[in-house]
């Protein structure tokens, strides 16, 4: 090896050590944000914020399963950078490989940078699980739950393919359903979906001789389920965007792609153990939120030595 060259494993070495000490560093001013919450500091804008929170999988070293990275953005705001082109205004992103509990805390940090608790209007966006509402209601009360637009429409598609036979009608409800999602009327598509349920062919009588029931595909149910639970998070893409909001799903569709994807599932067969993926993950955090150099010049300062 010529003088000065660096070895691969050098550089894994030292990237692993270095986004080790990150990650421990980000919890650390996380748990502190949240004993003092910042109330009077940081950047407020006056379109509010947007908090989208998200998942990805990525293949592991240690666990056949593989490892589920929990994901959260901050921005404020859509603005276009090109003809085909839109960018997300003062954005801000938090990622774990730790758990949904972790990463609540690790977002709220990132939101008191800009605000978050002086802002008039706050919004929270996610595909509708259950972790998402339990790091809402802890960290992000008052916010207005949306429901991811791309995650409706792709389970409402699921159901009515599953109960819809003939192509020309599945087409043509998907184009009617879609119409009535994309304008927040909820109730007449559940009663719809409620009443394609009772169409299904039926089953034979039971032994006690009770009435046939409609044998309802699975799919159509999860449907039904997925939007009684959500009823509340699905709103009118229409009225949204006359009062000058972002309806768009791209910031949640992006998350994982922009956050994980792109580093951990860069090459095929890539896997990763817990604790360098969560270092590096730290790292790229640092790079995204545009800390990269500030946290490096603050590395090189002269370190205080215990008296």
């Amino acid at each position: 090896m010529l003088l000065g060259e660096v070895s691969h494993e050098q550089i894994r070495r030292v990237a692993n050590a270095e986004g080790e000490r990150v990650a421990k560093e980000l919890e650390a001013e996380a748990q502190a944000v949240l004993e003092t919450p910042v109330f009077d500091e940081g950047e407020e804008d006056a379109r509010g914020l947007n908090v989208v929170l998200d998942e990805d999988w990525v293949r592991s070293r240690d666990n056949p399963e593989g490892r589920e990275a929990k994901i959260g953005v901050i921005y404020s705001g859509v603005e276009r950078i090109g003809k085909d082109r839109r960018q997300l205004v003062n954005r801000r992103s938090a990622a774990t490989f730790q758990g949904s509990k972790l990463l609540g805390k690790l977002v709220y940090a990132q939101a008191s940078t800009r605000g978050v608790e002086r802002v008039g209007r706050l919004r929270l966006l996610g595909d509708g699980a259950r972790w998402i509402d339990t790091v809402g209601d802890e960290h992000f009360a008052r916010a207005r739950r949306i429901l991811d637009r791309w995650h409706l429409e792709r389970q409402r598609s699921r159901g009515l393919k599953a109960a819809i036979g003939d192509k020309a009608e599945l087409a043509r409800q998907r184009a009617e359903f879609g119409g009535l999602i994309r304008s927040g009327q909820v109730e007449p598509v559940l009663a719809r979906l409620r009443a394609l349920a009772e169409q299904q062919p039926t089953v034979g009588v039971g032994e006690g001789g009770e009435s046939a029931v409609p044998a309802v595909p699975e799919e159509l149910f999860a449907t039904i389920r997925y939007i009684e639970g959500h009823r509340g998070a699905i709103v009118d893409d229409e009225a949204e965007m006359a009062a000058g909001e972002h309806v768009g799903s791209g910031a949640v569709e992006k998350a994982g792609d922009v956050v994980v994807n792109r580093r951990f599932k860069g090459r095929r067969g890539m896997r990763w153990r817990r604790r360098s993926a969560d270092g590096i993950l730290a790292l790229r955090i640092l790079h995204l939120n545009g800390d990269w150099d500030a946290y490096w010049h603050r590395r090189r300062e002269p370190q205080p030595t215990a008296a």
